[in-house]
């Protein structure tokens, strides 16, 4: 077989026949071929991969991945969605009344082994202490159960009051990634959203991949 196609974010790519034996999915195949250099990514396009037996250059074609995850996609574990005016839309809501707990969860995504940028661009109204603890932001597999990336946001890292800032995390993986979650953790105190719009642009070039998420939010004192 000198080809594989596969979508790393399809269904049928864990899909294994129901046959007597042994047998692995599409995903397992893929992942395998590529991790003994039998085969090379020749084409990367939003998720989908087309591997070439002996192939062993960069992909000829690429087109970037690009996914929106919001209050349509991620999971609210104590939350609600609420609409908001200031973004003219629904968005992803905790109230300061609310204790510690699971804000959200998901998307549930296959990434490939490669190094990674999350991005999460935050509001706070208010001027809250330097060591008020107000969000972790966690990357997760496996149902949480496997952390790649932890970091909590102080009032210490917002410059300044009802202004967006950027906090970036970077993180790697050096091997396929099943079910990444990009989750948030509120330690109460605050009234937190995240709002409707975000999106990740995710970068190939063989077996490295730079990945842009971007989520836009905001937490109130």
């Amino acid at each position: 077989m000198d080809y594989v196609l596969i979508d790393v974010n399809s269904f049928w790519a864990k899909w294994r026949p129901g046959k007597p034996g042994e047998t692995i999915s599409p995903l397992e195949f893929a992942m395998k071929a590529l991790e003994s250099n039998e085969y090379g990514i020749l084409a990367s396009a939003k998720g989908i991969l087309l591997l070439k037996k002996g192939y062993a250059s960069d992909p000829v074609l690429f087109v970037p991945y690009v996914a929106e995850y919001d209050y349509r996609n991620l999971i609210v574990a104590n939350g609600r969605v609420i609409e908001d005016h200031t973004v003219g839309d629904k968005v992803i809501y905790r109230s300061a009344d609310d204790k510690p707990d699971v804000f959200w969860y998901g998307p549930y995504v296959n990434l490939m082994p490669g190094l990674y940028e999350l991005h999460l661009t935050l509001k706070v109204d208010g001027t809250p202490k330097p060591e008020d603890r107000i969000l972790t932001l966690y990357v997760v597999a496996s149902g949480g159960r496997v952390t790649i990336a932890k970091r909590d946001i102080y009032g210490i890292h917002i410059p300044f009051a009802n202004h967006w800032f950027n906090v970036t995390m970077i993180f790697g993986l050096k091997a396929f990634g099943e079910d990444i979650e990009f989750s948030g953790f509120a330690h109460g105190k605050h009234n937190v959203s995240l709002p409707h719009n975000g999106q990740a642009d995710v970068r190939v070039a063989k077996f490295t991949r730079r990945v842009h998420v971007q989520c836009w939010g905001f937490a109130n004192n």
